[in-house]
Order: C-alpha cells, then structure tokens, then sequence
C-alpha cells in the first residue's frame, strides 16, 4: 500500500510540474515567450494580439490544473477524490493532443512528448488509484461495515443520520460502506489524527483541522443554537447524546433538512429492524 501510494505521488508530482510549469507562459515578457515558442516547433513569430490573448488564457488554465495536482499531493486526504478527475481529463487532452497532431501532420517534438506525458500520467493515476482503496483514514482499515451500531437507544435516528451525514461530507468518506466502519465510540479527532499522525505533511506544511471545524458548525446547528461546546476528543455517541439533549430528541422537521441542506441518505439504515 505504501508502495503504491509513493507511486501515485510520482505521478502527481509529475502532473504538478508538467501543468504547473505553465504559469511561466502567464508572466514572461512576451518577446521571450515568443523566443521559447519558436524553439518548441513554431515556424513564424506570433504577432496577432489575440492569438497572444489565448495563449495566456490557456496558460493561466493550465496552470490551475497544475495547482490541483498539488493541493491532492499534499493534502491527499482531502482531495483525494480529485484523482479520478484529473486522471481522465489528462487522457482526455493526451487523446484530443495526439488526434490533432496527426491531423496538422505536426513534428514529433513536441508533439510526441505532450502526448506521452498525458497518457502516462493519466494511466498512472488510474492504476494507482483503483488500488489504494479505503486507506485515506488508518481508523477505519480492517473494520466491517456496521450499521445496526449506530441504532443507539435513546437517541432520535434523524438526529443521528443527520449527524453522520455531516461527518460523511466532512471527512469526505467515499460510501455508505466507508462511514458505518465507524463506530459509536470513536472520536472524531481519533478518526483525524489516524491520518495527520502517520502524515510527514503534518510537521512539514502544517494541517488545518478544516474536518473538524466542519463537524463543530454541524453539531451546532443540530444543537439549534451556537456555543455549544464541542469536543473533539469526546466519542461521536456522547455528541449526539448532547445534541439529543439539547432539542429534546426530537426529529429533524422538513425545514430544519433544507435548510441545514440535508439530504437524510443514511436514515433507511438506522430505521431498519428497530
């Protein structure tokens, strides 16, 4: 697994450059651009101030792509789930680079290196993606699904659904699947730390606790009220005891759902067989 992770950061790293490099086409003097274009297999210089619009247009699009290659390299956590994305719009341009080139009957260079850098990238990324699996978060490899845990007596199952619906999109957990490995006396920063700990990301870029800032406004709001005190370290079963509490167990009306922007998913699963 780690093997496998280490190689997808290749390719991300790869990506990140490959792209990223284009900022340099957003700021150079454009006698000096038109100096690498000529080397890089333009025949004539460009003159036409719109097509020298379009080329920092582009540029400065490629260099967004560049800049998403990196937040995923360094904080896969969180963006993790981009990787498919990137992945395919990589081969889609590789494809769309070598269909045209064929078609202008272009040179091999450049031609042929932006087209192998795409399809490398993009085929790299979809072999290393399919097989890193549920490893974004440490606490819950290993672990079953289990839903029935989380039909805690006493508690009102919208309020718990609504709860765990925010940790899902939070955390950004893939499944239905991915979220009932949690259990009812996990702690939220438990779940965080599974990852940050074993992270060298940590002490080298810094780790913001956007995840649990998240949870903390959706534990509010569920309490009705803010100042509520929210403790990470405490399990997510005395949270939604306190939230319980709070608005005394009762359900989430269809109001407090749009406008909490709920869509209750995980609801049929903690009404099952109660």
């Amino acid at each position: 697994m780690k093997t496998t992770r280490k190689i997808q950061n290749l390719f991300l790293t790869a990506g990140a450059i490959g792209w990223g490099v284009s900022i340099v086409g957003v700021f150079l003097p454009w006698r000096l651009m038109d100096f690498v274009l000529q080397n890089m297999g333009a025949s004539a210089p460009v003159t036409d101030s719109h097509l020298q619009y379009w080329f920092r247009m582009a540029t400065g699009a490629w260099s967004v792509i560049g800049f998403l290659f990196l937040m995923v390299l360094l904080f896969p956590a969180k963006y993790r789930n981009l990787v498919p994305l990137l992945a395919v719009g990589t081969l889609f341009e590789g494809v769309v680079l070598w269909l045209w080139g064929m078609f202008l009957k272009l040179t091999l260079f450049p031609f042929a290196g932006d087209v192998g850098f795409c399809i490398v990238v993009g085929c790299g990324l979809l072999f290393t993606g399919t097989r890193l699996g549920q490893c974004r978060w440490p606490l819950l490899v290993g672990r079953s699904a289990d839903a029935s845990a989380w039909r805690l007596d006493g508690i009102e199952p919208s309020i718990t659904a609504a709860y765990l619906e925010a940790i899902f999109f939070a955390f950004g957990l893939d499944s239905a699947q991915e979220l009932f490995r949690l259990r009812p006396d996990d702690s939220l920063f438990a779940l965080y730390d599974s990852y940050y700990k074993c992270s060298r990301r940590k002490n080298r870029w810094g780790a913001d606790n956007m995840e649990l800032e998240e949870c903390c406004e959706a534990f509010e709001n569920l309490c009705r009220f803010s100042g509520t005190e929210f403790d990470y370290n405490s399990s997510i079963q005395e949270q939604l005891r306190i939230i319980a509490m709070n608005r005394d167990n009762q359900p989430l009306t269809a109001e407090e759902i749009k406008l909490l922007r709920m869509t209750m998913c995980f609801l049929p699963y903690l009404t099952k067989e109660r």
